[in-house]
């Protein structure tokens, strides 16, 4: 089944936020670097979150989002590219 969601500001610099259009149970989000590394672990607990990645090097991720059991994989980068 497919997942209604937006993924914003992507390019991320102070934080990324996430909106789901359909409600759901349970949710977590998970943000990986290619190592596979986990960086940023948040559960969801409604249809709207914002994640801190000011922390984070600039860079590109891999945001996992688990949604009542299923699995959603999106590119996310992080960075001030070309300012």
């Amino acid at each position: 089944s497919y997942l209604d969601f937006a993924i914003y500001p992507n390019p991320a610099r102070q934080q990324v936020h996430l909106s789901f259009e359909e409600p759901f149970k349970k949710g977590v989000v998970e943000l990986y670097d290619f190592t596979g590394r986990m960086l940023k672990r948040a559960v969801l607990s409604q249809q709207e979150i914002s994640i801190d990645v000011a922390d984070i090097p600039q860079g590109l991720y891999l945001l996992t989002i688990d949604i009542d059991g299923k699995r959603y994989v999106e590119k996310l980068s992080i960075g001030n590219w070309g300012l």
